[in-house]
Formats: C-alpha cells, sequence, structure tokens
C-alpha cells in the first residue's frame, strides 16, 4: 500500500490537510482492525504515552485510506519546534519492513504567528 505522512504543527493544520485528501477521495479510518498494518505502530499500546506525563490528549495520528492502494497518516507535532522530532519518531515507531511503502513525506508549515516559520528549519 503506498502511503504518505504528513507532520503538522497543530489539530487546525490536521483538519485542513484531511480535508483536502476527503475531498481527493480518501475517507476517516476509525477503527484500530482498518489502518493499514504499515501505520498500526503509530498507534499507542500503553498510558502514560510519554514517560510519566499523564497528557489527556491522545497522540493518536489521523489516518485516512484511499480504497486498498493509498494511506495517509497524518500527525500534529503541537508547535513548529517540534515538527522535526515528531517525523523521527513517526518513522521510528514504524515497522522498518514498511518503509519501502512510504511514497511520500509533507511538512506543513503555516506563518499565523509574527514570526515566519520556515525560518525555525533553515540553514545557519
Amino acid at each position: 500500500m503506498k502511503t504518505s505522512l504528513f507532520v503538522v504543527e497543530g489539530p487546525h493544520d490536521s483538519a485542513a490537510i484531511c480535508r483536502v485528501l476527503k475531498l481527493n477521495g480518501f475517507r476517516s479510518v476509525n477503527k484500530k482492525e482498518e489502518v493499514p498494518m504499515c501505520l498500526k505502530g503509530l498507534i499507542p499500546v500503553s498510558y502514560p504515552f510519554s514517560g510519566d506525563s499523564l497528557d489527556r490528549v491522545a497522540p493518536i495520528p489521523h489516518f485516512l485510506k484511499e480504497g486498498e492502494e493509498r494511506c495517509a497518516a497524518v500527525c500534529v507535532a503541537v508547535g513548529d519546534s517540534n515538527i522535526v522530532n515528531k517525523l523521527c519518531l513517526t518513522l521510528k515507531n514504524m515497522d522498518i519492513r514498511n518503509m519501502g511503502q512510504v511514497m511520500a513525506v509533507g511538512i506543513l508549515l503555516d506563518a499565523d504567528k509574527k514570526e515566519v516559520a520556515s525560518r525555525n528549519f533553515s540553514r545557519k
């Protein structure tokens, strides 16, 4: 299955990407058994999710599929400074045998603050 990963800053960005994907034939996957095997490693298996932090928001990506050929995971990084770390953790949690299925990785940065987010990722 061809897989796309998206890492975004926050929940509004996730909703925007999911909307665009749905307009292009994808549908939300809301049951664990429907999540493609290559993405199951992104679902937390224990609580607390990170160390002993009792976070109330589960770090579960939004999963989408288009038929049996394409799937996508939209991961929220909770801020532009966490995007690279979230991408690394997402790739680490995927089964290495399925990495060949990842066809695209997208990072969404927006300019909702005074500082342009891309400055955080430019070479110095």
